[in-house]
């Protein structure tokens, strides 16, 4: 089937219009007051703009624009521009495709919240070119197949636009208004078609395509997507569906086999697996709300049929299993063998991976220790193909069956098809020491991706154990995550709160559970190590050795820490000042309401032109007990001449002015 680009355009524009009916009769456009009159809301998404130019014998109209891994869609007119437009803070990839060209990536773009309040497009990319597809030659099309389907949703409108993607390959596809789609020129292959449209759950579907001929895929049934699914693909929590059922095993002449021990029940391309019991009964829990695929196999069984079942609208299936003994004539057949690792080492190992032949009907599953085997093959060469959801597909070329004797494949490694996680920026540094203890400590983590929020607060933890908060930072990304934290530990002490200590190494801990907003864990823990400054007394006012000082009463000397200083541990004794002040000074302290350190203040009668020296005794102590490191702690100052005021401020205004500039400077 080949779609009119312009009847594509008329579809989506149909759908764009229902789409902003019905988000104006949810009052999503602004607030309603008390009084029934709607207010202005200012936009919270940004647009990015391009342009597609296409061969001079061809038109620009109706190419299809997509956001890489989203539902966001936008359709060029004939000068081929286009504007992707709803978009939240994050990174997009974009990709334009249209049947009769050569899909491309137009490139990547972030948006941050800063974004969203530019009037017009955030983003703007250089023109792109597509270049034509040529058909092929006869024969080679002869060697190819095709692949056509249709998808069914509870709207029939809803059909129209849905974003089919061929993940094999770079060939994506439209749905037109009836829900169909297609995809020419095929190589002869196992591949899996997910299905993309805002406000529904991805499904995703396999298909073998066989050469010269054309494959119809299973319907697609696309389910409204909810808050609540959406909640759980961010967390990546598990579902609360089950499969269940019965295995019945049948021999060659009609009777039942009662030995199961090496019948596996799997979905097809999931981790997903069960092996019956004694009684063929089986159960497999945790499933999302989504379409799944039942198969069975067995060594030497053949299974009847497998089931598609849809647990969206369900909360459970039941699906029985017959599995019947293979007792064609195997002289002279040959058969594949081999293990299958994953690359990121889960701990449910590597269980459930499906292996087929390409463009047969040949499909196993592994067992729990990644071994899998297929017999009963014709003698010739084969493609292998190894599947599992969140993992690139591996292919094994040219493998050689011979009759009679089983051949055995090297190792396959599927590898993840999303980012791992990692840490790529902490402030402070790793191995960082004298690190200021202000209030709070804060620490600053950036991941390489989204994280999901949950489980990096579950993940950190800290020793010597302190009490800690972690917040995360920037625009929340889409499923619910962010790339930045930042972790406050306490640092003055409270009611049953273990605070930070001073002059104390440090060790914080992101434990390998934390995950990205695709469900994907970090492959080690991170582990940041640092050293707390010791408490210390970082400055005076005046400064060591300063001249012309001011030291009256309503100037006081100032002694800065970098702490919260204990009052009770210091009084006037503890201050030595030489020469003495006619009279006792006063002294207190006062709090730093950003920081949490103290300042200490020391009023008395200073005279004028006189050098002192104050010392300050080694008793001071931190409210949590620790000693103030440089203490005794000495420094000098020398006080101003005695002037008369006009001496000192001058007889002009001027002067008066420029001097007491220069006196609240100091």
């Amino acid at each position: 089937m080949t779609l009119n680009p312009r009847n594509l355009l008329l579809a989506v524009t149909i759908l764009l219009v229902a789409c902003a009916v019905a988000c104006t009769e949810s009052g999503s456009g602004g607030d309603v007051d008390s009084n029934g009159k709607q207010e202005s809301v200012e936009a919270r998404t940004a647009s990015i703009a391009g342009q597609i130019t296409v061969p001079q014998d061809k038109d620009a109209f109706g190419v299809t624009v997509y956001a890489e891994g989203t539902s966001h869609i936008a359709i060029t007119g004939s000068a081929g521009k286009f504007v992707l437009s709803g978009l939240v803070p994050g990174s997009y990839t974009l990709r334009a495709m249209r049947a009769d060209l050569a899909s491309v990536r137009l490139g990547s773009l972030t948006i941050t919240e800063e974004d969203l309040s530019a009037p017009q497009p955030v983003g703007q990319f250089d023109p792109v070119a597509m270049e034509s597809i040529e058909p092929p030659s006869a024969s080679t099309a002869a060697g190819l197949g095709s692949i056509t389907g249709s998808v069914a949703t509870a709207v029939e409108l809803d059909r129209e636009g849905v974003l089919v993607m061929l993940n094999q390959t770079r060939q994506s596809s439209v749905t037109d208004a009836s829900g169909s789609y297609s995809f020419p020129w095929v190589s002869p292959g196992s591949y899996s078609l997910t299905f993309v449209k805002s406000g529904f759950r991805e499904v995703t579907i396999a298909v073998v395509v066989r050469p010269g001929g054309t494959v119809t895929a299973p319907e697609a049934t696309l389910v409204p997507a909810t808050a609540e699914d959406i909640g759980a693909i961010a967390s990546g929590a598990a579902g609360n569906r089950v499969i269940f059922g019965q295995v019945v095993m049948l021999t060659a002449d009609g009777e039942s086999s009662t030995d199961y021990s090496n019948v596996r029940v799997a979905l097809e391309g999931t981790g997903f697996q069960a092996t019956p019991d004694a009684a063929g009964r089986y159960e497999i829990r945790g499933l999302q709300p989504r379409p799944y695929t039942v198969a069975a196999n067995a060594p030497g069984f053949a299974l009847e049929q497998k089931f598609r079942v849809d647990l969206a609208p369900v909360a459970n299936a039941n699906v029985d299993l017959t599995l019947i003994e293979d007792t064609s004539d195997t002289f002279g057949l040959g058969g594949l063998f081999g293990r299958v690792e994953l690359d990121d080492d889960p701990p449910e190992g590597p269980a459930g991976v499906q292996v087929a032949l390409a463009g047969e009907d040949f499909v196993t599953f592994t067992d729990d220790d990644g071994n899998w085997e297929i017999i009963g093959v014709e003698p010739g060469v084969y493609t292998v193909v190894a599947t599992l959801t969140g993992y690139r597909d591996a292919l094994v070329q040219g493998m050689e069956v011979v009759g009679g004797t089983p051949t055995e494949v090297d190792d396959i490694i599927l590898e993840l098809d999303v980012e791992v996680p990692r840490v790529v920026f902490t402030e402070p540094k790793d191995g960082t020491g004298d690190v200021a203890i202000e209030q709070p400590l804060l620490i600053t983590v950036q991941f390489s991706v989204p994280m999901d929020v949950a489980s990096v607060r579950e993940a950190i933890s800290i020793q010597p154990e302190t009490e800690l908060k972690v917040t995360a930072l920037g625009q929340p990304h889409a499923l619910g995550g962010t790339d930045l934290y930042q972790v406050e530990l306490e640092a003055v002490p409270g009611t049953g709160k273990k605070s930070v200590r001073y002059g104390t190494r440090y060790k914080l801990t992101i434990d390998r559970s934390a995950e990205s907003t695709e469900g994907v864990s970090m492959r080690q823990d991170y582990e940041l190590n640092f050293t707390t400054d010791y408490a210390l007394i970082i400055a005076t006012n005046p400064e060591d050795g300063e001249e012309d000082a001011i030291a009256l009463f309503d100037r006081p000397v100032e002694i800065y820490f970098n702490a919260p200083i204990d009052p009770e541990s210091i009084d006037r004794d503890d201050i030595r000042i030489s020469p003495d002040l006619p009279s006792q000074p006063n002294i207190h302290f006062r709090r730093d309401p950003d920081t949490g350190w103290s300042k200490l203040n020391i009023s008395g009668y200073f005279e004028f032109d006189t050098e002192y020296k104050l010392s300050i005794r080694r008793s001071a102590l931190t409210i949590t007990g620790d000693r103030v490191r440089n203490l005794p702690y000495d420094f000098s100052f020398k006080t101003r001449e005695l002037h008369t005021y006009d001496e000192f401020y001058g007889t002009d205004q001027d002067s008066r002015d420029a001097k007491e500039r220069e006196r609240d400077r100091k």
